[in-house]
């Protein structure tokens, strides 16, 4: 999943949880939406303001491209 994916790279070692709520979200555009805000917020208040914009920037550019 691209999601996933970008999450780790971003993310590195930190992107457990992340990966494992877009992984758990569902497959409709609005469950991954909704996990791509819940992600945001636990980035960053748990890891990094600058990568939590980094990961929605990059999750954006992702569903504009319809992944």
């Amino acid at each position: 999943m691209p999601l996933v994916a970008m999450a780790e790279s971003i993310l590195g070692d930190k992107a457990g949880k992340v990966a494992r709520k877009i992984e758990d979200a569902g497959h409709s555009r609005e469950d991954l939406v909704a996990a791509v805000d819940s992600s945001y917020k636990l980035i960053r208040l748990t890891i990094d303001e600058d990568r939590a914009e980094e990961f929605r920037a990059s999750a954006k550019k992702i569903f504009a491209r319809g992944g």
